[in-house]
């Protein structure tokens, strides 16, 4: 009882002492009080934030409660930026801001109130919310954020780093930056996370496209070829499976004196047929990515020797 009256508080340490104690030994598990699963991730401590802060303020202000879950929605939307650019802050105490000299240095200061600031913000557009005396940095924050839209918000997190890195270099190098390079660092880093977006979507997509297969008792026929112009020669690649995804059999067949890549698709396609006729299948799916063929092969009056003499 004495250690844990020196560790805490008389209540803490009371509170400590009526814990039950188990009957065997279990070893010590992290556990996160925030979710029911007890795992935690970060959207759950977004949502403990939320609860904890809407408690402080209590229940009369519904309003602020609301803007806070606008606000953390917004940061939540915006956690590839906010995950690797927010800057960890290390601020003097009762010192003036070395890049103004106009006020003690606070994180309000540097990121809304100092000139350099304010020019950076004006430049990227976004808009402030209006500041009062006793402000806090985190409501105006907050209001600042649902002020604005998402592009907006972006470039008000992206500041953030800049802005902070340019007065750390003038405080311990004495260099400083202009305005207009800080917003131009700001618009690049954007640009350059819209472009890795468009990549990593547009690679989303192309993953997104998968192999579906045929009914029970069928197979599926995919064909391709590959087709040198030059030679006029062209090599077709065939592969049955069932509705399992097990592969019944494959093959390719060397196309001689093919005048394009369409004829030479088109032989391909006859050599699919062919072959899963031989390997006894009569239900058969014949799956191409030669838009021409496809569309030819669905009109019930082509035939396939019809199709061939079309494209020789």
């Amino acid at each position: 009882m004495d250690v844990l009256r020196s560790l805490f508080d008389e209540d803490q340490a009371e509170r400590i002492r009526t814990i039950p104690l188990g009957n065997t030994l279990q070893p010590d598990t992290m556990v996160w009080q925030g979710d029911k699963s007890g795992e935690y991730m970060a959207k759950s401590g977004y949502i403990c934030r939320i609860t904890e802060e809407a408690h402080l303020l209590g229940n009369e202000n519904t309003i602020l409660t609301e803007q806070m879950k606008n606000y953390y929605a917004a940061i939540w939307g915006l956690k590839r930026i906010t995950n690797t650019f927010l800057p960890t802050l290390k601020l003097r105490l009762e010192a003036l801001c070395p890049l103004c000299g106009e006020d003690d240095e606070s994180t309000a200061h540097v990121f809304r109130d100092c000139n350099v600031a304010k020019q950076v913000l004006q430049r990227l557009k976004v808009r402030i919310a209006p500041t009062h005396e006793n402000t806090e940095w985190k409501l105006w924050l907050i209001e600042t954020f649902n002020f604005n839209n998402t592009e907006q918000r972006t470039c008000l997190a992206v500041s953030f780093r800049p802005i902070w890195h340019n007065r750390n270099i003038f405080y311990h190098e004495g260099i400083r930056q202009s305005i207009n390079d800080i917003v131009s660092f700001i618009k690049a880093f954007i640009n350059e996370i819209k472009m890795l977006d468009n990549i990593l979507e547009s690679k989303h997509k192309i993953q997104e496209a998968h192999w579906e297969p045929p009914i029970e008792n069928q197979v599926k026929v995919n064909f391709d070829t590959s087709f040198r112009q030059p030679n006029k020669k062209a090599v077709s690649g065939i592969i049955v499976r069932n509705n399992r995804g097990f592969v019944m059999g494959s093959c390719t067949y060397p196309i001689r004196n093919v005048r394009d890549p369409t004829t030479a698709e088109a032989y391909a396609c006859l050599h699919g047929v062919i072959f899963a006729e031989d390997l006894g299948f009569e239900d058969v799916i014949i799956k191409g990515d030669s838009l021409k063929i496809v569309k030819k092969l669905q009109k019930k009056e082509k035939k396939m020797t019809d199709l061939l003499s079309e494209d020789s």
